[in-house]
């Protein structure tokens, strides 16, 4: 179908609903990745074996689990051939050269600052981030969707290395910061004051 004047929008609103729809589906999946399991296996592993191999424990545990959970992503995303979170037309975006409005031209600059950033970004403090998120969005814009090469499988398990080691020391500083501070300094006593222990 000829992309015209009159299906344009329509095209548009499509793109951005299925975008959101997957954004939000993704969102919903590393909540209760991130937030809840890392959590948990965290907090339990500690509990049994002590901060370090709590800790190590919680790596070694949820690193493969996050891997098998990415890696069934990316099967995903290249078996449909289809942009769904809208990376190949950032990717777009970064790699024209054309003169681009306004908000593209803010948008291009941003993801111009290099892979690298891109890459903490993706594996760190994205909301929905993760190895599949940077491995799709450093892979090259020729390469979409035909398998992974030898730079993405990097890049993907750099990611995994990365991202699950950022979620093991957040969840034991958090885990370690209430336990050993906030518990018998301030919420303890709070609890006694209070005659609820």
């Amino acid at each position: 179908m000829a992309l015209t004047s009159a299906n344009r929008p329509i095209r548009w609103l499509q793109r951005i609903g299925t975008t959101g729809f997957w954004h939000v589906a993704k969102w919903l999946e590393s909540q209760f990745f991130d937030e809840f399991v890392y959590g948990t296996v965290n907090i339990w592993a500690i509990a049994k074996f002590g901060v370090e191999l709590g800790a190590s424990m919680t790596f070694f545990i949820l690193a493969p689990i996050s891997a098998a959970i990415c890696l069934f992503y990316l099967y995903l995303y290249d078996r449909t051939k289809k942009d769904l979170f809208s990376f190949e037309s950032v990717k777009e975006i970064r790699d024209t050269a054309v003169e681009l409005g306004r908000w593209e031209s803010i948008l291009r600059r941003i993801i111009q600052w290099g892979d690298f950033p891109a890459f903490i970004v993706l594996n760190c403090f994205w909301p929905n981030g993760d190895p599949f998120m940077a491995t799709v969005y450093l892979r090259k814009a020729s390469e979409k969707f035909s398998g992974l090469t030898r730079r993405d499988w990097d890049i993907f398990w750099a990611s995994v290395l990365v991202g699950n080691a950022y979620w093991t020391v957040r969840w034991t500083f958090v885990v370690v910061l209430v336990s050993q501070f906030l518990w018998p300094t301030f919420i303890r006593p709070t609890m006694q004051w209070f005659g609820l222990t």
